[in-house]
């Protein structure tokens, strides 16, 4: 009879040990971002490639016909400003580069662009370089709405102003035209960020995932400006909650990633026809590929990326006019250009 009651006890133990291991096992994971107002996440950067060009003879700048192959390599920080939070839980993140560097050879020469504290320094071959004001770019004035599942909702102001100090220090070392060129790119900075923000899919599905789930989003691109512009499918990502791990001491979610965007044909005369609506200049797609492969490091527990790696791999074609002048004729011209490398994310 004592046996009996011990085999029965030690019956029971395991299969509440067996119950506990399918409840973690069976345990669904939310990965969503946690946006908390007034956080900062520091991350520090990699980049690291090729990049190719090539132009016909008709281009109307420097190295027309002939190849280009530039090897980069870049290390940097990236700040995720996190201005405020809604209702919703939707965050307006302002995105800061407080410091970069990027190396690139070709030919036997080599150029750097080092920026620091929103100054810029670009040389070649070593030779002392001259600094121009880049800190509306590296402290956009923009920001962007971004939810919970990590899908861009529009863009917003970021209210932030660069101070009159650090103004006269890089104005005058800086020449009229030089500042003029980066006022220019500056100011069509929130276009094209709209742009670009309008292209994010949904990362994070909105339900609960398990270990080796996955699941696919749709990356579309507008076909106009305006808020309800029909949307264009132009690829798909494949996302897959891998495992949990550990990464210096904090438990975290790997999901692995790998996406396709790809136009050509009907696709790209959509998107030309759209772009023609609002320049009639605008220059033609022709084609555009990209292959993204990589893993991303989450903490779900915080809601933060804790590190991000990817392989990235694009080609594009497009074609345009020259106008003419006095002097030439006009003429049309196609640019192909191309990366081949690895960008990563570490949060620090």
């Amino acid at each position: 009879m004592p046996v009996k009651i011990r085999t029965r006890h030690i019956n029971l133990a395991a299969l509440s040990l067996l119950t506990f291991a399918a409840t973690t096992q069976a345990q669904a994971i939310v990965l969503e971002h946690k946006w908390q107002a007034g956080q900062q996440l520091p991350y520090a950067m990699t980049l690291k490639g090729n990049l190719s060009g090539e132009t016909n003879a008709s281009w109307a700048g420097p190295l027309s016909g002939v190849p280009v192959d530039i090897a980069v390599d870049g290390n940097g920080r990236w700040i995720l400003n996190t201005l405020s939070v809604d209702d919703k839980g939707n965050g307006t993140v302002q995105f800061q580069i407080p410091q970069l560097s990027v190396a690139a050879n070709a030919w036997g020469m080599g150029a750097t662009l080092k920026i620091e504290k929103g100054q810029a320094t670009a040389s070649l071959n070593g030779a002392p370089g001259k600094k121009f004001d880049v800190s509306k770019w590296t402290n956009s004035s923009n920001a962007l709405v971004i939810s919970r599942n990590a899908q861009v909702q529009s863009v917003a102001p970021a209210a932030t102003k660069t101070s009159s100090a650090q103004k006269s220090s890089t104005r005058s070392d800086e020449t009229t035209s030089t500042y003029a060129a980066t006022s220019t790119a500056t100011s069509s900075a929130a276009q094209n960020m709209n742009d670009l923000a309008r292209l994010m899919p949904q990362w994070w599905p909105g339900r609960d995932i398990s270990t080796g789930e996955s699941w696919t989003i749709d990356a579309t691109m507008p076909l106009g400006t305006e808020a309800n512009a029909p949307q264009l499918s132009v690829g798909s990502f494949t996302l897959k909650l891998q495992n949990e791990e550990l990464l210096a001491g904090r438990t975290v979610q790997r999901v692995v990633v790998n996406g396709l965007i790809e136009i050509s044909g009907e696709k790209a005369q959509a998107i030309n026809a759209a772009a023609k609506m609002k320049n009639a200049n605008a220059p033609r797609v022709i084609s555009s590929t990209k292959n993204i492969s990589g893993d991303i490091l989450f903490d779900a527990s915080l809601g933060q990326i804790a590190r991000a790696a990817f392989k990235v791999v694009s080609k594009d074609e497009l074609r345009g006019t020259t106008p003419a002048s006095e002097k030439k004729a006009a003429s049309n011209w196609t640019l192909k250009h191309g990366f081949n490398g690895n960008i990563g994310l570490q949060q620090q």
